[in-house]
């Protein structure tokens, strides 16, 4: 925009709409490409006012944080940490799908951040 921040904007029926600005709700909006599902919710990659790297979604109105760095979750082997060390977390752009379920490539650690772990692939499922 004039004042050099990045914007997400959706085009619908000739009309475009601002539904993420960057110091806003995030900090930034990083360099990969946002993808929106067939309800027009957006999911994106960005940098939370904390500054860390995460992973966002907005229907326009509000903009919710799906996963941030440091985040620790239940896995199959074990409780992990998305982790910022070796790897980047959150490689490559985000899966979504018109029930809102994400998917994405991230780096872990153990779940204190002492042991790098490598990388994973993370899928968050709408609770229905």
């Amino acid at each position: 925009d004039s004042n050099g921040r990045a914007n997400i904007v959706v085009s619908l029926n000739g009309k475009q709409k601002v539904v993420a600005t960057e110091g806003k709700e995030v900090s930034k909006i990083t360099y990969f490409t946002p993808i929106i599902n067939d309800h027009g919710v957006v999911a994106f990659r960005g940098v939370n006012k904390e500054g860390l790297n995460g992973v966002f979604v907005t229907d326009g109105k509000r903009i919710k944080t799906i996963l941030l760095e440091k985040d620790v979750l239940a896995t199959a082997i074990g409780k992990v940490k998305i982790f910022n060390g070796r790897h980047i977390p959150f490689g490559g752009n985000i899966g979504f799908n018109n029930l809102g379920d994400i998917v994405i490539n991230t780096a872990i650690s153990d779940e204190k951040g002492l042991e790098d772990l490598g990388r994973a692939v993370i899928s968050i499922y709408t609770k229905k």
